[in-house]
């Protein structure tokens, strides 16, 4: 089905980006000490900012396979 190819590719995805590059090291960095991170140069704010905009697409996308799946918004 659908959905569970759209899973591999968000997995996928996260993975290469948690891993391979920059943002995925400062996402860790911030997790796991927001004030050191910030005194070693890392932007705390935009890093969040951009993980709960992340955060709140992927829930979207949920939903969204969730409604087709179940057939709710059908009128």
């Amino acid at each position: 089905p659908m959905p569970v190819w759209l899973l591999f590719a968000v997995f996928a995805a996260a993975w290469w980006t948690l891993s391979q590059s920059r943002f995925g090291r400062q996402v860790y960095a911030v997790g796991g000490n927001p004030h050191a991170a910030a005194v070693s140069g890392i932007p705390v704010a935009r890093v969040r900012f951009w993980t709960f905009v992340i955060s709140g697409t992927l829930a979207g996308l949920a939903g969204m396979l969730l409604a087709a799946r179940t057939g709710s918004a059908l009128t």
